[in-house]
């Protein structure tokens, strides 16, 4: 469950942003999301003590704290979370250095520029959140950061992570698929299944020629042939979103 909090000042637009992220979620029902509306930057900074937030949508000019310095507060303690500003003027960009605000939407906010910034945040709040995975090898359970692992592989019922490094980690499984047992990366959206023997990380691949996938440590990896359509739509799609600010 996706946490998000809206701030505004405007009765009227606080309400219209509501409406706006809550059509966001019924239109996307394999996202779920609870929102929380704030009609002062003083009434969410109390809330920040209580409850973490993985998306913010803050109007800029606000009174008291405005929305430039409610985002640095949030950042002292969380820099995790995506910041989606409203404002009437993008002039206060320069003011929010070091925010790293995912988008500044001008007002009157278009639905459609909203959706695709809720949809950027999603997907970088969704990678933040498995940083780690433990991988069950034979002398026991070994932490692999997310963002090492360039592939994984499945050689003899076994799961080998193949790492930026050159390391390679053995993982054992049984009665598990291949695809359950190296969980959650089978549902990352950095990760991709070009062929049923290997999960790739988006990251590090090069090229796609042909049916073969050029990764940075030189391995190619082949593209099953019922897999090519969908492997070049994902990895398109990823190459997109990375441009957008992901």
């Amino acid at each position: 469950m996706l946490e998000i909090a809206i701030c505004d000042n405007d009765e009227a637009d606080l309400e219209l942003l509501d409406q706006y992220v809550t059509g966001y979620f019924k239109k996307n029902r394999d996202r779920n999301g609870n929102i929380e509306t704030f009609l002062s930057s003083e009434k969410l900074k109390s809330r920040l003590e209580e409850k973490r937030f993985d998306i913010f949508v803050l109007d800029i000019m606000m009174p008291q704290i405005n929305g430039i310095e409610l985002g640095r507060l949030i950042r002292e303690s969380d820099d995790q979370a995506e910041i989606i500003y409203t404002t009437f003027s993008k002039e206060f960009a320069f003011d929010a250095y070091g925010i790293h605000a995912l988008r500044y939407l001008e007002k009157p906010i278009v639905p459609e520029k909203l959706e695709e910034a809720m949809n950027v945040g999603i997907l970088s709040v969704e990678r933040n959140k498995i940083q780690k995975v433990s991988v069950n090898a034979k002398n026991g359970l070994i932490a692999v950061k997310v963002s090492d692992i360039i592939y994984i592989e499945n050689i003899s019922r076994c799961a080998v992570y193949v790492l930026k490094d050159g390391t390679e980690i053995v993982g054992t499984y049984n009665r598990k698929t291949f695809e359950d047992s190296i969980y959650p990366l089978n549902e990352h959206p950095d990760f991709l299944q070009p062929h049923k023997s290997f999960f790739v990380n988006m990251k590090y691949i090069q090229a796609i020629q042909g049916g073969t996938l050029s990764l940075d440590n030189g391995r190619q990896v082949f593209i099953s042939r019922n897999r090519s359509a969908e492997t070049k739509k994902r990895y398109l799609k990823y190459l997109s979103q990375r441009g957008a600010g992901v």
